[in-house]
């Protein structure tokens, strides 16, 4: 029997053969050679942009979404900002966050990215990843991602393994109505200018994961006017002034399992690690505040319903770590700040003191307490005063003499 090709076969390439499969390589490739920037079609082979200046063929590449443009190794002088696309579904990645490098170079001032959102429709599902956007510190104005829109914005979209820094203003500013599900995870921001992180226009869902914030000059190393919005496992470290701002209307969000190391580096005893100007209803858990003997104040809030527990302070500048200024906020359960305390207190009685102090280790004097006698000759006509250091109680008459003859059980909440 003669051989047969099988694809010469009708019924085996219209029944047998499996679903075609995603693309093996993106839609374009970007990469440098000689003077000239390339974009290549990934599924043809042939260069279809080129140009000795990065911006437009990187421009050229992304224009219309729904594609996947990777950039090759290399140093990519950026001189005027590229317009990621209304359509949304851009994947736009490098060969990795110390090989692929976008800068704006010396005598330029232009963003890198920037979305102005032409269309009512929000670009979802865009991804950037594994490249570093690098600013120009001389100018004054460049930033990483400008996303500044008044109708639809950037959304459902992830940052991922991003190195942004030195830029005369924000590495990433984004001031838009939704921030919806966009994800920062595992990117370095260093050396902003003004600001790390700044978000504004009152989104909501936004997912700020595992990121590093270093040295932010200026303004703070996050500034967040949003909702419903989660900053977990990031690192604080050495910001000139505040390390996190929370304000305008901004409710509901999680600050958990982040570590703030020694911020208000250049003015010590001024700023504050967190300030929550206007952040309701928010939680605070689980943050490590180390070293931090610069901040005037790790956690200060003058809002209303947050719950701060299961923190660690270690060395504030201040009087105190947290200052709670707001009304109906919950703090307890935190280490270097205790808030909340019992035990048992046992005394020898000697015939002839009436007054026993218990110290009960609490940041201020208590707002409520309870003290209950375990032992007989505790149990006799008694007052109880408190301050900031002790529960001090004074029995009418002296409790007779005896070995740990004095017992109670005690408790006290700031």
């Amino acid at each position: 029997m003669p051989s047969v090709d099988i694809y010469d076969s009708w019924e085996l390439v219209t029944r047998h053969m499996p679903v075609e499969q995603p693309p093996a390589t993106a839609s374009y490739i970007i990469f440098k050679k000689g003077s000239k920037v390339y974009a290549k079609n990934g599924e043809t082979g042939h260069i279809e942009y080129e140009d000795i200046d990065a911006a437009t063929v990187i421009q050229d590449a992304v224009n219309g979404g729904n594609k996947w443009v990777h950039i090759k190794a290399g140093v990519y002088d950026i001189t005027q900002a590229i317009t990621l696309p209304d359509e949304g579904n851009l994947k736009l990645t490098g060969d990795g966050a110390n090989l692929t490098v976008l800068r704006v170079p010396t005598g330029y001032d232009n963003n890198i990215f920037e979305f102005t959102g032409t269309k009512s429709d929000d670009a979802y599902f865009n991804v950037f990843a594994d490249m570093q956007l690098r600013g120009n510190p001389t100018g004054t104005n460049n930033t990483g991602f400008k996303l500044d829109s008044t109708g639809g914005g950037i959304v459902d979209s992830l940052f991922i393994n991003l190195f942004l820094w030195d830029f005369a203003a924000d590495c990433v500013y984004i001031n838009q109505y939704n921030t919806w599900a966009n994800v920062f995870f595992r990117c370095t921001f260093e050396h902003g200018h003004r600001s790390l992180l700044f978000i504004a226009g009152n989104g909501s869902d936004l997912r700020v994961l595992c990121n590093k914030f270093l040295y932010s000059h200026g303004v703070y190393a996050i500034v967040a006017y949003v909702r419903y919005s989660s900053f977990i496992g990031n690192w604080l470290y050495k910001n000139d002034k505040r390390a996190i701002q929370i304000g305008g209307g901004a409710k509901n969000n999680t600050f958990g399992n982040n570590i703030f190391f020694n911020n208000s580096y250049s003015s010590a005893g001024t700023y504050d690690d967190i300030y929550v100007e206007d952040g309701d209803e928010s939680v605070y858990i689980g943050n490590v505040f180390c070293g931090n003997t610069n901040s005037a104040i790790n956690i200060l809030t003058d809002s209303t319903g947050n719950l701060v527990q299961g923190n660690i302070f270690i060395g504030s500048y201040g009087t105190a770590p947290v200052i709670n200024n707001g009304t109906n906020n919950t703090i307890r359960y935190n280490k270097g700040y205790t808030t909340e305390n019992e035990g048992i207190a046992t005394f020898s009685g000697d015939g002839t003191t009436t007054t026993f102090n218990i110290p009960h280790g609490l940041v201020g004097t208590p707002s409520k307490y309870g003290v209950s006698p375990l032992t007989p000759d505790a149990d006799a006509a008694r007052t109880i005063t408190v301050d900031a250091t002790n529960i001090t109680i004074t029995f009418d008459t002296a409790p007779p003499s005896g070995t740990d003859n004095i017992k109670f059980g005690w408790w006290a909440r700031v």
